[in-house]
Order: C-alpha cells, then sequence, then structure tokens
C-alpha cells in the first residue's frame, strides 16, 4: 500500500448505471480537491456531516457536468480516520468517468483495492479482524454469511481474542517475575498452578479452532454432490432441490454424460449442487469420461448424496461409493413413490421422491445438519471463517500445549516462555499488528476498489 499521506479517490458505488454514484476522496487534500470542481453559494460554511448541494463543474471553461451533493467528515469522524469528502451525483458511467478523471488531474491518486479500509486500520478506527469482516460482508451471498460477518465488523470476535491475549500476557508477565524473583512465594505457588492455567486458555482457543468447519462453509459456502448409478434418480433429485429443471430427465440411463453445479441458500449456506454421471463400471468412451469426472467431484465435496433407487437391489457400485465417501456420504432411497424391492428397502437413511416431492424438506434438514455437524448457531456463538485466522489460532493453540506440557514436566521457565512468546504472537496476528506489512498487503489486495 502507499503512504497515506497522498489523497486518494475511487468509486464507490458498484460500476455501471444506476440512480446515485459516489466518488469517495481520502487524505489531507480530499475537501480542498472535492471543491475545486464542486460549486456552490457560501461554499465556506460547509458543515461537517452534512450534505451539501452544488453543480459539478469542469475545468478549464468551467462548463456544469451534474447537480450532487458534496459531504464532508474532518479527521476522526470519518471511515478512514481522515479527511473524508464523498461527491454524490447521477449514476452515469459517462458521468462518473469524467469526475474521477477530473479528481485525478487534479492531484489525487486512484484508491487501490481495499485502501480506504486499509487506512481505517492505520488510524486505528477498526482492526484487521473487523476490516476483513467488512470485506466479507460485502461478498456475503446468505443472510446467514452476512451476520456471521457483520459480528465480526462489530467486533466480537476482536474482543475475544482480545481477551485471549490479555489473560495470555498475564500469564506471560507472571512467568517472567519468576524468573526475577524466585523467592516471593506468591511467585512460587503461581508455578504450582501454570499449567493447568495454560491449558484452560488452550481451551478457549481450540474452541475457535474447532468453529472452523462450519465458519467456512458458512462464507464460502459447500459442495453437496449427487452420485449414484445410472438412472438411480440423481437429475430428478437435482431438479427437485434446484425447484427447476435444469437438468435433462430421461428414463433410459447414462443421460448425464458430464458434471452440471448450480448454487442454491440451504438456510443460509451457499451449497453448490453437483449432478454427475451415473456410475457404471463398464462404462466406455464419453460415458467412462463422465464416470472419472464423477469420482473426482466425489473426492473433493464436503458432502455426498450416495443414491440408490428403492425399486433397485443394493449393488457392488453402492457399497464401493459408501466405502469412497465414508462419513461424507448421506444415504438417500430414492424414487420412494415405487413400490421398493425387499433386497432394496431401507437401502437409505431418507426416502425421497422426485415426482411427490416426498421426503424433500427432510432432506434439506439432513443436508445441513450434516454440513453443520448438527449444530445450530445461537446468538451468543462466535465462528472463524478465515483461513488466516483458523491458521494463526491453530499454530497459538499448539504452543499452549507445549508450553502446557513443559509446565508439567516441571522445565524451566524460559523454556516453557519460548512456545508462550509465540502463541502471543501468532495471537497477534488476529487483529493486527508490527511486521505485518506482508499480510495486510494480502488481505486488502481481496478487497474491491472504493472499499
Amino acid at each position: 500500500m502507499h503512504p497515506p499521506e497522498e489523497t486518494i479517490v475511487a468509486l464507490s458505488t458498484p460500476p455501471g448505471r444506476g440512480a446515485i454514484g459516489i466518488i469517495r476522496l481520502s487524505g489531507p487534500e480530499a475537501l480542498a480537491t472535492a471543491r475545486k470542481i464542486f460549486k456552490a453559494r457560501s461554499l465556506d460554511r460547509i458543515e461537517a456531516c452534512r450534505a451539501r448541494l452544488g453543480a459539478i463543474q469542469l475545468r478549464p471553461d468551467g462548463g456544469q457536468l451534474d447537480i450532487g451533493y458534496l459531504t464532508y467528515y474532518p479527521a476522526g469522524r470519518s471511515y478512514t480516520g481522515e479527511d473524508v469528502a464523498e461527491l454524490s451525483c447521477h449514476g452515469s458511467p459517462v458521468v462518473l468517468r469524467r469526475i474521477l478523471s477530473e479528481l485525478v488531474a487534479l492531484g489525487a491518486r486512484p484508491a487501490k483495492p481495499g485502501e480506504f479500509t486499509y487506512r481505517a486500520v492505520l488510524h486505528g478506527r477498526i482492526d484487521l479482524a473487523q476490516a476483513e469482516g467488512v470485506r466479507d460482508l460485502i461478498n456475503a451471498s446468505t443472510e446467514l454469511a452476512a451476520w456471521v460477518a457483520r459480528r465480526q465488523m462489530q467486533g466480537d470476535l476482536s474482543r475475544s481474542v482480545a481477551s485471549i491475549r490479555e489473560e495470555l500476557v498475564e500469564i506471560i508477565s507472571r512467568l517472567e517475575a519468576r524468573v526475577e524473583f524466585a523467592e516471593e512465594p506468591e511467585v512460587s505457588a503461581f508455578q504450582d498452578r501454570l499449567s493447568d492455567r495454560v491449558e484452560d486458555l488452550r481451551r478457549k482457543v481450540h474452541q475457535f479452532v474447532s468453529s472452523y468447519r462450519r465458519g467456512r462453509l458458512i462464507r464460502g459456502g459447500a459442495s453437496v454432490v449427487l452420485a449414484g448409478r445410472p438412472n438411480a434418480g440423481k437429475s430428478s433429485l437435482f431438479n427437485l432441490l434446484l425447484r427447476t429443471e435444469r437438468a435433462i430427465v430421461s428414463a433410459e440411463p447414462g443421460t448425464t454424460r458430464d458434471t452440471l453445479t448450480e448454487r442454491i441458500d440451504l438456510d443460509g449456506i451457499p451449497v453448490t449442487l453437483v449432478d454427475t454421471a451415473g456410475l457404471n463400471t463398464e462404462a466406455a468412451g464419453v460415458e467412462k469420461e463422465g464416470v472419472i469426472r464423477a469420482h473426482r467431484q466425489i473426492d473433493e465435496a464436503d458432502l455426498v448424496l450416495a443414491l440408490c433407487a428403492c425399486d433397485a437391489d443394493l449393488a457392488p457400485e453402492d457399497q464401493e461409493l459408501l466405502a469412497r465417501c465414508g462419513p461424507r456420504a448421506l444415504r438417500v432411497a430414492s424414487k420412494s413413490d415405487l413400490p421398493a424391492r425387499r433386497a432394496g428397502r431401507g437401502n437409505g437413511t431418507l426416502r425421497v421422491s422426485a415426482v411427490t416431492g416426498e421426503g424433500k424438506e427432510e432432506l434439506r434438514a439432513a443436508i445441513f445438519e450434516r454440513l453443520m455437524e448438527a449444530r445450530w448457531l445461537s446468538p451468543e456463538e462466535i465462528l472463524i471463517s478465515d483461513a488466516r485466522h483458523h491458521e494463526a489460532l491453530s499454530c497459538c493453540a499448539t504452543h499452549l500445549s507445549r508450553a502446557a506440557g513443559s509446565a508439567a514436566w516441571g522445565a524451566s521457565e524460559e523454556i516453557i516462555l519460548v512456545d508462550l512468546y509465540a502463541a502471543l504472537n501468532r495471537i497477534g496476528e488476529i487483529t493486527g499488528g508490527s511486521g505485518l506489512e506482508a499480510v495486510y498487503d494480502r488481505i486488502f489486495s481481496t478487497f474491491c476498489i472504493g472499499k
């Protein structure tokens, strides 16, 4: 990122036509630059945080381009913590491009992705975890994903991490005191409880680590693959879950030769449904390539709906599929509207009919419960959904485990402190700190321009 002494500018509304477009400037010359093209009566009496109506004029002839509003947010009262000026005008791409070009010609620099939020972090308006919550809220594709991101943006994760960090700092401080003042009775008593205290802290960190799978699925989505032998009802069930005729359905086996993917909102989880070719061990040519692609999707799936029709016997291919998927398999008895054979009855844990809709809601609920590990979110629960957080907290828990073990077998304070300080550094990466320039650049490069 560039130094914050420069004044930056970007379009803060989505590109394209719209009723309103907002251009944001941030930096020491934000207001002065905006005033060079914004003309209104008594402009010197601009009040902070109040929109002012005026004309947007171009240089050098002063021709009027549009009519809009100028809103000024002084440093300390703005999103970035710097002086911010926002020009609100009609959302014409032609008008917005011309205004941006004019402001750049006047000295403002085009902002990089995430640079406004980056400056908010630098000026202490938000921390790094909150900034990532802003990004995730913008990118959220379901209400549940937005809820998780909003809690992170509001600082729930940061406060929980800060509490753990404070407790860790207190343990380190007491242990350092043990090194300097070993004779003090209070310090000696603390040494006796050290292993238990560090282990309690490790358990708190591990609770966050164990929440990552559910948080990841809510934020990034899950892959649910429909698999089974030819004519097992995969495409029909695929259409039923989508509520549209997306896949071709035919009584002729082997209709699906390639994978079909569609996205649905499953009670807050963005789920990618994948319809696959029938698993036929005797397939050849194009059909064999379809089976190879089906196996690839099965191996990469978060959950596999292993279909076997109610009117069919359980075949070796079905057993092989269940063995291949293991705990990722959800057994489904499709075509439940047909008479079930004795040998095939109860082949699946769920009976579903794409014709009558029987079992549809039960199947949706079962998919949700399997993906979320049969746990619904409570209002107090905090999930981690970012791989960076998961990696940092996992390493923190590992170091805490080592420190607790070292304390239990009576290692010296210096050895225990090595792991405690390492744990402190890793947990500090969540909210940000010194020495994280490369991490900052990687994170903010994933933002959209204008935010």
